[in-house]
């Protein structure tokens, strides 16, 4: 995309989305988007679960995902 130009986007307000963006001098609303990173897409079918930075679907992956780095050590 060149700067000047418009970019329409034909998204779906019921998906979540997301604009990221890496680094660079970025404004929004007409201005000039240097680098940018459009992600997203239809909600999960199921509820998830956040905790810091894991995403799962039960308590139990949470826990598993956040003891991982610490198996076979400290008696686990």
């Amino acid at each position: 995309m060149h700067p000047g130009h418009d970019l329409a986007l034909p998204l779906d307000p019921a998906f979540e989305h997301a604009l990221l963006v890496p680094d660079g001098d970025v404004t929004l609303e007409g201005q000039p988007l240097e680098q940018r990173l459009l992600i997203g897409g239809a909600p999960f079918g199921e509820s998830i679960l956040m905790w810091w930075n894991f995403v799962a679907r039960t308590p139990d992956e949470i826990r598993t995902a956040r003891e991982a780095p610490y198996v076979g050590r400290a008696g686990l």
